[in-house]
């Protein structure tokens, strides 16, 4: 775990806030890594673990990577609002692919989901309901998403195109969602 949370956070990281010691005295021994080295150094990694947004975004990413390659959602072709939406108005359903992990979490700027290793920030009302239903794997359709909020608009276009949704058509469907 605290590899992956290494690699998580040298990511975001920016060159010039790496370490370095410009500020610290010159010890006699060039060899010598001194007390307050080590005393800044555990300083600054416990001013990262400190971050509740960060390690949040660390943990729900991590929790929620596919396990098991052969499982995994393959990309499929994007999804416009407008076929979308005549798709549920049509009796569609779209279900979660069963590889998928998906989870959530309160943020101050809404709630996070979690969807194979990655994570969208979501704040309005209906978008933040729609995540929930997600992640209790229960099948989406045009009462269970509002029509007029974007945000849910765009996040089941999004997860439609990664693979992570995906609907059942039956030989009798004319129309389906492209996924």
């Amino acid at each position: 775990m605290l590899s992956s949370f290494s690699d998580f956070m040298g990511e975001r990281i920016g060159h010039d806030e790496r370490y370095t010691d410009a500020d610290l005295t010159l010890p006699a021994d060039p060899g010598e890594i001194s007390a307050a080295a080590l005393e800044k150094t555990r300083q600054r990694l416990l001013a990262i673990f400190q971050d509740e947004q960060l390690f949040s975004q660390w943990f729900g990413r991590l929790v929620t990577e596919p396990k098991y390659p052969e499982l995994a959602a393959e990309d499929a072709d994007n999804v416009s609002h407008d076929d979308l939406l005549a798709f549920l108005d049509d009796a569609g359903e779209l279900y979660q692919n069963e590889g998928s992990r998906l989870a959530w979490s309160a943020s101050d700027k809404g709630i996070l989901l979690f969807a194979d290793g990655e994570h969208y920030v979501l704040s309005s009302e209906s978008a933040m309901s729609l995540v929930k239903r997600l992640c209790l794997y229960q099948p989406v359709d045009a009462n269970s998403v509002d029509i007029a909020d974007a945000q849910s608009l765009d996040l089941l276009c999004e997860l439609l195109k990664r693979g992570l949704l995906y609907s059942e058509a039956t030989e009798d469907d004319d129309e389906d969602v492209d996924a």
